[in-house]
């Protein structure tokens, strides 16, 4: 699992999830994602052009063999994790660049389905992320900071407090994802992790709830969280802003 203590995705959670994440994310640029795709007993590394529950569209420079009576296979690795599972290659179209795929993804064990959603999470999170319109706090409210929010996948949200100065130079931030937290400050670059529950179990509570600090196992994969949902936005948030949340990852 890409996740131990978050996203366990279990009994009813899988089938919420996957109606969720229905869409077709784009990964970042910078996001260190590499897949290959073994068809026709070759293997082909590839760059995703998209992703979703079910499927990939993939680059890959050389065309690979489409047969639909043999198997294919698609192994993700990222960081250290690999997700290996069954596919089947559905079409291949010439490219600017090599070959498009379009890449139909079978699941033969759960637990390589729930690490392969777990994943798609901070894919989705970083892509879909929108500005919310009027947002922003009054100057008689937080008279030198305008707070700019957005909001994603898997309930998440991002504030940034930037400068009134006219410099709009952003100096705090907070990311959300369900009841866990993670707070930056650009005076000293420190990041500081929160969950609205004060214990590993992995369930909701009250938004008024008080914020606790978090274990050591939970807290290296909501850093995780935050560090690749980072990696994977795009044009959805504003270059200055974007650029300032990836000083932040260590």
């Amino acid at each position: 699992m890409i996740f131990q203590k978050l996203f366990s995705f279990r009994g009813d959670d899988l089938k919420q999830v996957e109606r969720r994440l229905k869409n077709r994310y784009s990964v970042g640029s910078s996001f260190p994602l590499a897949v290959s795709l073994s068809a026709g007993g070759r293997s082909h590394r590839g760059r995703i052009v998209n992703i979703s529950t079910g499927g990939l569209g993939i680059v890959v420079d050389d065309k690979p063999a489409i047969d639909p009576m043999t198997p294919a296979q698609i192994a993700f690795l990222l960081e250290g994790f690999e997700i290996k599972t069954n596919a089947q290659v559905r079409y291949v179209r010439p490219a600017e660049q090599g070959f498009h795929c379009g890449v139909t993804l079978g699941f033969d064990q759960p637990e390589v389905r729930t690490a392969y959603l777990q994943l798609l999470v901070p894919i989705s999170i970083g892509s879909t992320l929108a500005r919310i319109e009027g947002a922003g706090s009054g100057p008689h409210i937080e008279p030198e900071f305008e707070r700019v929010s957005f909001s994603g996948e898997s309930d998440s949200k991002l504030t940034v407090w930037c400068r009134r100065d006219g410099s709009a130079t952003p100096e705090n931030f907070e990311f959300q994802v369900e009841e866990y937290f993670v707070r930056g400050r650009a005076i000293d670059r420190g990041l500081s992790v929160f969950s609205l529950v004060d214990d590993d179990r992995p369930h909701r509570a009250k938004e008024t709830a008080p914020l606790f600090q978090t274990g050591s196992r939970i807290e290296t994969e909501i850093r995780q969280l935050f560090r690749w949902s980072a990696l994977n936005m795009q044009q959805n948030i504003p270059d200055r802003l974007r650029g300032f949340l990836r000083t932040f990852i260590r």
